[in-house]
């Protein structure tokens, strides 16, 4: 779902920049430069999100732990001191973490690369990828 979501997302940012990726041709980028220019905003973009993730995770997380769910019965083995806990695993971290930069590869590739060699003309007048 998340990798469907990122495609349709991606390929819509991509269709609405098309006149700007247009005029970064004009001015003399080449496709390789553009497809190093849409890879950057990729990665960037890809740890900007995961950082503003890992906060709210945290906030929420915090939040919960607030609660007690000791009424609830049977659930003290979810419970830490009486109070709902996070664990957070390095391994398992870093596991989500490359996860997600194996989608946001596997989405942005063929999109970015068509983009990147898209003609001078196609580009101004909008035409989709």
């Amino acid at each position: 779902m998340i990798l469907v979501s990122a495609a349709v997302t991606y390929r819509l940012i991509l269709h609405e920049r098309a006149m700007e990726i247009g005029v970064m041709r004009v001015i003399g980028f080449s496709g390789k430069d553009l497809y190093l220019v849409l890879w950057t905003e990729i990665i960037v973009l890809g740890f900007i999100s995961m950082a503003a993730g890992f906060v709210l995770a945290q906030i929420l997380s915090f939040i919960v732990s607030l609660l007690s769910f000791s009424w609830f019965p049977g659930f003290e083995i979810f419970l830490k001191d009486g109070r709902l806990k996070t664990l957070l695993l390095p391994s398992t971290m870093l596991i989500n973490t490359l996860s997600v930069f194996v989608v946001l590869v596997m989405l942005g590739l063929v999109p970015s690369f068509r983009a990147s060699l898209k003609k001078l003309p196609k580009l101004l007048s909008g035409e989709p990828f």
